[in-house]
């Protein structure tokens, strides 16, 4: 193509810069107003302002040069002596939202605008910034300038390998717009979060709904398995980092050497568990439900790169076999392969049935945070029990056991979660007002609880000390002794509220002393004397009731007198009411108005 074709009228609409995205906006109403340009605060569109750029151009260089649209089409791209040799300190996978018009002239020109207006900022930040390819290999250079950012979608996608994914919203018959996400690879020297989150506020001005670091650095991921009875109120970094462990452990085990084993990156994330072919049109029709119901409805689920997909497979299995899952999570905890549109019938049916039972879990747990106090609760315990033998255990299943219901022996806790040593604990307990009070009490001073209730359970001494050090702190473990435990009402009394106690009661022991407070309560509570007693009032529960508000009148009434004379009263104005009716319809009067008008008559 020569240099004076690419501005022709006739090529713009046609050209393979545009020509390849028909399919992303082919649902669109291409007969959109002009949107503004990303680039200029005017009503232009973005062609018009190239057009304008490329004059301005031409005439700064007496005619000699060309304009940035021409020069793309005319020559190869990124012919300009920039080195491209050079090594930058972070390459980083960068997750992009951006809202373009759905029209298939406006849109290109905004998404192009907006990822030119996005390094151009990223350079501000560190003038290094530059977008590079997925492919290490790769021959394609980085885009540095801002002006380097490809037209053509092919071009663009074969440079960074962005995989955008164009979905539609609004009206297709009105003016819609289309959000597109997808990937880039982000290489600098400086922070690539710093500067991510200085460049952010440019970028949504003119478009943008997504910029951030991608928290599993692959260019593909799937969703490869779901855990269920797992508690979706635990914060995801706890539970990323137990997991994290889990598969490390795992990984050593499947590996049997001493090397450090090879773990997938994974992601936890909370959806919706997906069943595929489930109807949802009744669920669509039914009331609307809570949001406790909603929420019940979501788990735990695995991403994974694409390429790690099958070793993280064989990882997971190690782990179930060794059943590492149950013994940090829970006896409940369950984790299986998500579903997809090629599952069997048998895989979906257990999925529904086991998703069931995982919706009623959620609905009826909750959790609860031990902030303060506590030590390991991953360490393990050796000690011997009563009948001499060796027990080797963990402050998890202590705590998972410690906990139960009066009179039924079930226990109140289904998993126990921390981070790190020293780290907030979070109990996942049945939702209930005996577990609530239970747990209260836990959270007010840990040491205390768990002292009466190990003493109850008649655990061994020398065990039961092993226990508290290792997953409490020594100030907890020193203040254990001195606590007040009311087995009855789950209620723990600490030193200090007893101390406190003490003085009020000192206080009130004084010569004179007047508590006002009580008086002020009591005249709260007094009762003001209704206008008429509850008792004399009719009883209009009972279907025929006779007694008055005078209890003097009570006991002269019958109740089959009442209703004789009720019906008797009734039938006899039923009569006289149909006489009357009947005359009336029959045009003849009564005696009585027949002589009135007679008399009348008579008189005149």
């Amino acid at each position: 193509m020569m240099p004076n074709e690419a501005d022709t009228p006739d090529e713009k609409m046609g050209s393979p810069v545009k020509g390849n995205l028909a399919t992303h906006f082919a649902e669109a109403n291409d007969r959109s107003p002009p949107c503004k340009s990303l680039k200029t605060r005017g009503g232009t569109t973005a062609n018009e302002h190239k057009d304008k750029e490329k004059a301005r151009e031409d005439a700064a260089t007496g005619g000699k040069g060309r304009g940035r649209r021409s020069s793309l089409s005319a020559t190869p791209r990124f012919s300009r002596p920039i080195d491209r040799q050079r090594s930058w300190a972070h390459r980083t996978i960068v997750d992009l939202g951006i809202k373009v018009p759905a029209s298939a002239q406006q849109g290109p020109d905004h998404l192009v605008g907006g990822l030119a207006t996005l390094l151009e900022n990223l350079k501000i930040a560190d003038p290094t910034a530059a977008f590079s390819p997925f492919d290490r290999t790769s021959a394609q250079p980085n885009v540095i300038n801002p002006k380097e950012v490809p037209e053509n979608m092919t071009r663009l996608q074969e440079l960074i390998e962005c995989n955008l994914n164009f979905t539609n919203y609004g009206n297709k018959s009105k003016d819609s717009t289309k959000t597109i996400y997808g990937k880039f690879v982000l290489s600098c020297d400086r922070d690539p979060v710093t500067i991510i989150n200085k460049a952010r506020a440019e970028f949504f001005k003119v478009g943008g709904m997504k910029l951030q670091k991608s928290a599993l650095q692959v260019q593909q991921s799937v969703t490869s398995h779901v855990i269920l009875f797992v508690s979706c109120d635990v914060e995801l970094d706890t539970l990323q980092q137990e997991f994290n462990e889990m598969l490390a452990e795992g990984a050593a085990a499947e590996a049997l050497t001493d090397e450090v084993p090879n773990v997938p990156e994974t992601l936890l994330k909370i959806q919706t568990v997906l069943i595929p072919k489930q109807k949802t049109s009744k669920e669509s029709k039914a009331p609307r439900q809570s949001m406790n119901v909603v929420k019940a409805k979501k788990a735990v689920h695995i991403e994974v790169g694409v390429e790690s997909r099958d070793h993280l497979n064989e990882i997971i299995e190690t782990v179930k076999a060794l059943k590492l899952h149950k013994e940090k999570w829970g006896k409940m905890c369950h984790i299986t392969e998500a579903l997809n549109y090629q599952s069997k019938i048998v895989e979906i049916r257990r999925m529904q049935e086991m998703g069931e039972h995982n919706i009623n879990y959620m609905f009826n747990m909750t959790v609860t945070y031990i902030a303060e106090g506590m030590g390991d609760v991953d360490g393990e315990i050796t000690f011997t029990g009563h009948d001499g033998q060796e027990i080797t255990t963990t402050g998890r299943q202590i705590l998972m056991s410690l906990f139960t219901f009066e009179g039924t022996n079930k226990a109140m806790v289904s998993e126990v979660h921390q981070a790190g040593r020293g780290e907030p604990v979070a109990l996942v307990h049945f939702n209930n007002d005996e577990a609530e009070q239970m747990m209260a009490s836990v959270s007010k001073h840990p040491g205390g609880v768990v002292h009466n209730l190990l003493k109850k359970k008649q655990f061994p001494a020398a065990g039961a000390v092993k226990v508290m050090k290792k997953i409490l702190t020594s100030q907890m473990c020193s203040e254990a002794t001195q606590c007040e435990w009311d087995p009855e009402t789950y209620s723990i009394t600490t030193k200090e509220e007893q101390e406190a106690k003490e003085r009020n009661d000192s206080m009130r022991d004084v010569k004179g002393f007047r508590d006002i407070v009580a008086e002020l309560k009591a005249f709260e509570k007094k009762e003001v004397k209704a206008k008429v007693q509850a008792e004399y009032m009719f009883d209009l529960e009972e279907e025929r009731s006779v007694k008055t508000v005078h209890p003097e009148n009570d006991g002269k009434y019958d109740a089959k007198e009442v209703d004789s004379k009720r019906s008797t009263r009734k039938k006899a104005h039923d009569d006289s009411g149909d006489s009357q009716k009947k005359n009336a319809d029959d045009g003849s009067t009564s005696s009585e108005e027949s002589g009135s008008s007679v008399g009348s008559a008579g008189k005149g």
